[in-house]
């Protein structure tokens, strides 16, 4: 499918989040992901693959407890660090790095698979950016800031907070 067909006007929703990383991925029935800063896994368990690794700096009640979870930072060391997936996802998690380290994240997104996807908060969203708490914002993401990745943004997403949402993704086959 083709994450283009979307309309981007749209109110957001998490059913819409997941058919528009499953429009991005393709089939992912035979395929692997790694879900990096996942939470309680609120669109990752609803996207359905052969083999999924969540990964957090904490751990979450929320999270369904059959998951394959690893607590540890995404910008750690951790051998399932060395291992490489079909696709790598960031659901609203790159906002909680400062840009630079943000930048850090997406590159190591696209060196641990074939296809990186990022779905963040449309610009600045409550962005404090000295804050050392895991669950402040510290960097607001627009169009371009990953160079080189493609994305769709949804003005409207959020429309009682009055936010957008923007995806990125990049392909490295």
């Amino acid at each position: 499918m083709n994450p283009r067909k979307f309309n981007t006007n749209a109110n957001g929703s998490g059913q819409l989040q997941v058919e528009v990383i499953n429009a991005i991925v393709g089939d992912s029935s035979r395929k692997t992901m790694i879900d990096l800063c996942c939470g309680e896994m609120a669109t990752s368990r609803h996207l359905r693959f052969a083999r999924s690794v969540h990964i957090d700096v904490e751990d979450n009640p929320g999270r369904p407890l059959e998951a394959n979870f690893i607590q540890t930072d995404a910008l750690g060391d951790h051998p399932v660090f060395s291992e490489y997936f079909d696709v790598a996802l960031c659901t609203d998690g790159i906002e909680h790095f400062t840009k630079s380290n943000g930048l850090r994240l997406a590159e190591r997104m696209l060196g641990l698979a074939h296809l990186a996807i990022v779905f963040t908060p449309l610009g600045d969203y409550m962005v404090e950016p000295e804050s050392n708490g895991p669950h402040t914002h510290k960097s607001g993401w627009n169009p371009g800031d990953l160079p080189g990745w493609e994305h769709l943004s949804f003005p409207k997403w959020h429309p009682t907070l009055n936010i957008g949402a923007i995806f990125f993704w990049r392909n490295n086959l």
